[in-house]
């Protein structure tokens, strides 16, 4: 039913044309390198989940090419992602620990933090917490923490691409929306227009994950 659908959106991934190949529908699902008459190096297609081994196929290139003499092969592989340094498999029951919170909300904690879900105990008002939802687990401190940590500006980067509420489920973004630009006018130092220009560009963003359509 549409009661059962909680979001739905569609994109274009772009995708690279292999110029070398002979077959005009060749079309590429992994980045290229090239180079063209005037030793330009470039890398296209690809995408987010294989950056690191763009970066690493490219620059091995490079020294290939230039006869470069680098002091050490690529570390990207032992380079750890943003939680990650000092993280063991008993990180989770560490941030359940010491944050004092349920398993369930440590659990989602240490899979969005990592080893940084400790940093939000600087957000928590007498050692608690807020639930943002009433169907997730959701934090208001984590949208303090996206304005202070992230960069985080806007609602709809808060609510879709930090939490991903948006695209998990649209209509309860919807209901954050509010409480959200709140917490970051407070934050940012918005005026009250800003604060309400900012919900009505949040709701238009969350429009195009369906609400209001489904």
């Amino acid at each position: 039913t549409r009661e059962s659908i909680l979001s739905a959106w569609s994109g274009i991934r772009p995708l690279v044309k292999d110029m070398s190949s002979e077959n005009t529908q060749a079309i590429l699902r992994s980045h290229m390198l090239r180079v063209d008459n005037h030793k330009l190096l470039s890398v296209s297609g690809g995408k987010w989940t294989t950056y690191r081994k763009m970066a690493e196929d490219t620059i091995n290139k490079a020294v290939e090419m230039f006869d470069l003499k680098p002091k050490r092969g690529c570390v990207s592989k032992y380079v750890k992602i943003l939680g990650g340094n000092g993280y063991t498999k008993n990180t989770v029951k560490r941030i359940i620990r010491e944050l004092d919170v349920s398993p369930r909300l440590g659990k989602h904690l240490n899979d969005t933090y990592g080893l940084r879900a400790l940093k939000l105990r600087e957000y928590s008002k007498n050692g608690r917490f807020s639930y943002l939802s009433d169907k997730y687990f959701f934090l208001k401190e984590e949208v303090e923490y996206a304005v202070d940590n992230e960069m985080a500006i806007k609602g709809h980067d808060i609510l879709a691409r930090r939490m991903g509420l948006g695209f998990i489920d649209v209509r309860e973004a919807g209901k954050c929306v509010d409480t959200v630009c709140r917490i970051m006018r407070e934050k940012l130092g918005w005026s009250k227009e800003q604060e309400r220009n900012e919900r009505r560009d949040t709701y238009e963003y969350l429009k195009t994950l369906g609400l209001g359509m489904l």
